[in-house]
């Protein structure tokens, strides 16, 4: 459906911008009408992924959204999925929901009364199985779970230890202007025992789990680079899947943090291309200092689609028009050209005069109205046509 979309994407923008603009006149001849006050039919949302609609063109910090909150949420759906198909059969859905996310809703105060004790209760059943001794959280489970099931153990010790990395991993659910400080996990022994646990596992749903924990607490340490080096040492052997991704922009973030950009700029690109759900993340953490660190991260690339990732966030910063040529050359059917077309069309559209007035002359004069035939002249100087026939080259990619 988005193909199809997508392929009438020229007729729309051309709509957009010529027709709702009354200057059909500025690309062929013949006559127009006009339409009255300009308000844009084009609403992006109908062209691209969801995933990149914090990336829409927007006089804000990010379309629609303003400001990216869902630090702590972000992938609370998957983790929600994959740990129920795990425990299909050993554990309703509502109960692992329960023990992995609790209370979803933001908390702005501390209201202890209503405060989810799932945290305290995993801590409970943890005991349990390290001594064997019945407490208040096996007496509320104990009847709802199968305790002794090899399955039901995993979870809660995986979630243990996950619990212990979270204190410093979750922020607050408000954003905020004051800078935040950086919390570090600096239980080196707790940290190791988690790796150990990774090395020692032959399932591979656990084993993919502890991997990303690991990655996770040693870039939350305070010795970062013992994250990429564990990454560099078993990422060959990982799936490439979401949690693979996640932590490769941890790698991306600490290259950053050692001033090494071009990588850091390479690196976030790739999990811009691979991972939706990080879209928004690294489009904001992708941050060449200068052209020397673009040019650098550009020769990393390994092959087009990787370059085309580049050029996909390049735009989201620079010149989109610059950045669809580019990707066009390099993979003529990548996603990233949809929002990007976008972007193009809004910023079309927002230098064109529809208010039919000029500015006045001098200080503290009213602006001059202006004639149908004068705003015609006007707007048909700024219609970019080079940009309309781009669009409409990469909007015919698709077929019906």
């Amino acid at each position: 459906m988005k193909k199809i979309l997508l392929s009438r994407l020229f007729l729309a923008s051309s709509a957009v911008l010529l027709s709702a603009f009354g200057i059909i006149y500025a690309c062929a001849d013949g006559d127009w009408d006009y339409l009255g006050s300009y308000n844009s039919n084009f609403t992006p949302e109908t062209f691209a992924d969801k995933s990149y609609s914090p990336l829409f063109l927007s006089g804000g910090i990010f379309y629609g959204i303003g400001f990216d909150t869902q630090h702590n949420s972000r992938f609370n759906k998957n983790i929600k999925s994959d740990w129920a198909d795990y425990l299909k059969g050993k554990v309703d859905t509502t109960t692992v929901n329960y023990f992995l996310i609790g209370d979803e809703k933001p908390r702005y105060y501390s209201d202890d009364k209503n405060t989810i004790k799932n945290k305290e209760e995993i801590e409970g059943l943890h005991v349990y199985y390290k001594t064997k001794k019945e407490n208040k959280s096996t007496q509320k489970w104990g009847k709802k779970l199968n305790l002794k099931d090899e399955k039901v153990k995993n979870f809660v010790e995986f979630l243990y230890l996950a619990q212990k990395i979270e204190t410093v991993s979750i922020g607050e659910d408000y954003w905020s202007y004051d800078p935040v400080v950086a919390k570090t996990f600096n239980d080196a022994k707790m940290i190791q025992s988690i790796e150990n646990v990774y090395n020692t596992l032959s399932d591979p749903f656990l084993k993919n789990r502890y991997w990303f924990l690991t990655m996770k607490a040693r870039f939350y340490s305070n010795d970062k680079q013992k994250a990429i080096d564990f990454f560099n040492k078993t990422e060959s052997s990982v799936a490439k899947n979401t949690l693979y991704y996640r932590a490769l922009a941890y790698v991306a973030g600490i290259n950053y943090k050692q001033k090494k950009f071009a990588t850091s700029n390479y690196l976030y690109a790739q999990v811009f291309d691979k991972c939706p759900e990080l879209r928004v993340v690294t489009a904001y953490s992708f941050k060449p200092k200068n052209e020397s660190d673009w040019t650098k991260a550009l020769a990393m690339a390994k092959n087009n689609k990787e370059k085309a990732a580049l050029w996909a966030i390049h735009g989201y910063y620079k010149d989109e028009k610059q950045a669809i040529e580019k990707i066009y050359e390099l993979d003529p059917k990548s996603e990233h050209l949809n929002y990007l077309g976008t972007r193009l069309v809004n910023s079309l559209e927002q230098k064109i005069n529809n208010s039919f007035q000029v500015d006045g002359q001098g200080e503290n004069q009213k602006p001059k109205p202006q004639t149908v035939a004068e705003n015609k002249a006007e707007n048909k100087t700024k219609v970019d046509n080079s940009a309309v026939d781009l669009i409409a080259k990469i909007s015919a990619r698709w077929k019906y």
